[in-house]
């Protein structure tokens, strides 16, 4: 009789190799057995609770964040236990100490360079409407501001009303100024935009009027270059003898006003999109929000001020602490939340363990923490 030999399975240890399959990360604390589960309105309201203050701690400077991270990083660094020699001296205290300053500042130095312009707008890629802005001359933003000026003390004067004639009338004679600027499209639409929001028209009127003033600026601009000529080698090798280029530039500008003024009128109908747009209002991209949920969590054992309030507290199922590392890898499933078009969050409507997406992500349970444990 002949025995087949299995193949034997290493002996595994709780020290894990990388190179096979171990069962430790998927260890579950087994005491936590039927302890109670936050419901889903606790957690909700638990989540607006912390989105507030969240929304009052973005009001403050970037500044502020930078030292706080760095501090944070300064006081994080120093988890690792210090070498100690027999005779009882720890080795190496003032050369980590060292370390963990410098980098700290270098941390420092590079988010005072990079959070204030984020949190005070100023940089172009969280702006991209600002670009324009940036290729005025100042000489230009002075000229533009007194031609608005003029604009708006006109229209406060004017008896026009609804009255669509009488305000083109009134408006059309102050495109001259822009077009003899040689400043960008973008720009002038922007600030007719603005202009003509501050007129009690009805919208149908205001995309009407855009058109018109947008035409005078394009004929003004046109006089202006036929007096100045200059050579666009873009538009000889472009230009068609049997198309009429100035008509379909016109009427391309056109469309692109009333989409701008449509786009700027209309409501927002996608949730989601509204959600977003919240949630960039209140700042809470890579700002206060991961330093306000990282920290607290991790700092608090799984309670926000939030869940302090609600009586709820997030444990990680092997039954250990949530570290800063877990809790900030926990905040990113909120992002994944809004990327799964909120499907992520009302997972726990029917997930056996309430376990929402972010959940998911970092092995987390919700529970609460004044009620009863209901062991089998």
């Amino acid at each position: 009789m002949t025995t087949i030999n299995e193949p034997q399975t290493p002996y595994l240890t709780q020290e894990e190799t990388r190179e096979v399959l171990t069962p430790f990360a998927f260890e579950l604390d087994k005491s936590l057995y039927g302890t109670p589960l936050a419901s889903p309105w606790r957690r909700l309201v638990a989540l607006l609770i912390d989105l507030l203050l969240v929304a009052m701690l973005s009001g403050a400077p970037g500044e502020l964040l930078a030292f706080l991270v760095a501090f944070i990083i300064f006081r994080a660094s120093n988890r690792k236990p210090l070498k100690t020699l027999p005779s009882g001296r720890v080795v190496g205290r003032k050369r980590r100490f060292i370390v963990r300053l410098l980098a700290a500042f270098v941390i420092l130095i590079v988010l005072l360079v990079t959070l204030p312009q984020v949190f005070k707008g100023d940089n172009s890629y969280y702006n991209p409407g600002d670009n324009n802005q940036d290729t005025l001359t100042t000489e230009q933003k002075v000229e533009l501001a007194i031609i608005a000026a003029v604009a708006a003390n006109k229209m406060e004067q004017s008896d026009c009303q609804q009255d669509l004639s009488c305000w083109e009338a009134l408006l059309q004679d102050d495109m001259q100024h822009p077009a003899s600027m040689h400043v960008d499209d973008k720009v002038v639409k922007e600030g007719l935009e603005d202009i003509i929001n501050e007129t009690p028209l009805s919208k149908e009127d205001k995309k009407s009027l855009a058109q018109t003033l947008y035409s005078s600026y394009k004929k003004f601009q046109a006089l202006e270059q036929t007096s100045n000529p200059v050579v666009d080698e873009e538009q000889i090798t472009t230009a068609t003898p049997d198309a009429a280029p100035e008509q379909v530039e016109e009427k391309s500008l056109e469309q692109e006003v009333e989409e701008d003024i449509v786009k700027a009128s209309s409501p927002i109908m996608s949730l989601l999109e509204y959600i977003k747009g919240i949630i960039s209002d209140l700042g809470l991209g890579f700002g206060w929000a991961a330093l306000y949920f990282t920290v607290f969590t991790a700092r608090f054992r799984g309670r926000t001020p939030g869940k302090k309030l609600l009586g709820i507290q997030v444990i990680q199922l092997d039954g250990t602490h949530l570290s800063l590392w877990d809790s900030f890898g926990r905040y990113g499933g909120y992002g994944a939340g809004l990327a799964t078009g909120l499907l992520g969050f009302m997972q726990i409507l029917w997930d056996p363990n309430r376990q929402a997406i972010q959940d998911k992500i970092s092995a987390t349970v919700v529970i609460r923490t004044n009620a009863k444990a209901m062991h089998s």
